[in-house]
């Protein structure tokens, strides 16, 4: 008898995690509590809860408890709240912004968001939604990611996704705030235009890109329409150099074969010259004048020759010396 009042007393002043320790039946034996195993510590470090009466329902709200044993009696338990990261984790259908040229597209958006709950506000959390704050919070982030899609064109949301997902996060948090939520970080995940937009905007690539192409191919026709032209006239510039250079070059060579010739009347003449002086006959003359070229006969004119001259007196009798 005084062993189950003992285990009796026991379970009325133990509470473990908002639950009344059960007393142990009399002639069964108990399994050993493992009161310091790791699941054990991490559910307790990361909840707190309320204190509420099991028979009458009544949740005092003006107390948080954090996770620990407290001696609170067997017909009071602990609503409890976890204190760890919530994770919020949803695809949704969204409408985006209407433009003069667009009417606006559904678009689907994978949000993913964490957020805590303020062990301080419980109470008053509990006076909101009790224990069901999940359903809430998960209401609230819809409706505020439906409200702030349309602010945003769908070009936006493939050109401008930093700035929709700062936007989305701003708000997600004003709307969750009076929960007595904190927002810690915000991911848009993915951007997922119908597929109508898709095959759209596809398409519309796609010409653009024919479009592209069929300009750079008519540039590419006139660039070597141009090309050939002007291999043309540089062709037909270096057929006229190459004729200037040999009329050139032809017009050289005439003049020094001239001045060659010239050289070789004039050297001739200073000859014929010195031949005079000498006074060589005429006859000499003659035939060197004749065998002379016109450029030296043209020469020779000017030049006063020796005669011998003929005397018209009867000549002398010639005395033949007789040999003796």
């Amino acid at each position: 008898m005084a062993f189950r009042n003992r285990a009796v007393a026991l379970a009325a002043g133990l509470v473990l995690r908002g639950r009344a320790a059960a007393p142990p039946v009399v002639g069964r034996t108990q399994p050993p509590r493992r009161a310091d195993s790791r699941a054990s510590r991490r559910n307790e470090r990361s909840a707190a809860g309320l204190r509420s009466q099991k028979s009458t329902g009544k949740v005092w709200r003006d107390e948080v408890y954090e996770a620990g044993r407290y001696g609170i009696g067997p017909d009071y338990t602990f609503r409890c709240y976890p204190l760890n990261v919530q994770n919020f984790n949803e695809r949704l259908s969204v409408w985006s912004k209407s433009s003069g040229s667009d009417a606006g597209s559904t678009v689907y958006l994978d949000v993913s968001y964490q957020y805590l709950l303020k062990p301080e506000k419980l109470g008053e959390l509990y006076s909101m939604v009790a224990l069901n704050f999940e359903g809430l919070v998960a209401s609230r982030t819809q409706d505020a990611i439906r409200n702030t899609a349309p602010l945003f064109g769908i070009d936006s949301y493939l050109s401008q996704r930093p700035l929709i997902e700062a936007t989305l996060q701003r708000n997600v948090s004003l709307a969750i705030a009076d929960l007595h939520m904190d927002v810690l970080s915000f991911q848009l995940r993915d951007i997922e235009p119908e597929d109508d937009y898709q095959s759209a905007r596809l398409a519309v690539a796609i010409q653009v890109e024919s479009n592209a192409k069929e300009a750079y191919s008519q540039e590419a026709t006139l660039v070597r329409e141009q090309t050939a032209v002007e291999v043309l006239e540089i062709e037909n510039d270096a057929d006229a150099v190459a004729k200037k250079a040999t009329a050139s070059a032809s017009k050289i060579k005439e003049n020094a074969v001239t001045e060659a010739d010239e050289k070789v009347e004039v050297a001739r003449l200073q000859g014929l010259k010195l031949c005079g002086n000498q006074n060589f006959t005429a006859r000499s003359c003659r035939i060197i004048a004749s065998s002379s070229t016109p450029s030296t006969r043209c020469l020779l004119d000017g030049v006063a020759m020796p005669v011998p001259r003929r005397s018209t007196e009867p000549g002398r009798p010639r005395h033949c010396r007789e040999m003796t």
